[in-house]
Parts: C-alpha cells; structure tokens; sequence
C-alpha cells in the first residue's frame, strides 16, 4: 500500500488508484486517495497537482 505525506499539514494519506477524467472531454490524469485514518472519505485531485503536494512515505 502506498502512503504519501501531505507537504503542507504532514497528514498521511493511501493512495487507492490513478484514473481518467473525462469532463468536457477533457482528458486529465486524476489520484484517487483517501486519509489513513478515514477510508471513508475519498478525493480525487490532479495528479500533478498531487505530485506537487504531497511526498511518498519510505518506510
């Protein structure tokens, strides 16, 4: 499973999958994550907006 830390507020999100978005038929790469500790609340953002913001957790 792979984790990445929020650069900002350094919250631990899972990443769950990488998907295409197709409004106005415009196709954008999206990352679908949630919170670790919520597997419940789901986002989807930009991914090079998510690359951007958020850094890989090493174990």
């Amino acid at each position: 499973m792979l984790k990445y830390r929020n650069k900002k507020t350094g919250k631990i999100y899972r990443w769950l999958a990488a998907g295409t978005d197709c409004t106005d038929n415009v196709n954008r790469s999206v990352a679908i994550y949630c919170p670790d500790d919520n597997g419940h609340e789901i986002y989807v953002r930009e991914r090079t907006e998510f690359e951007d913001k958020f850094e890989m957790v090493t174990k």
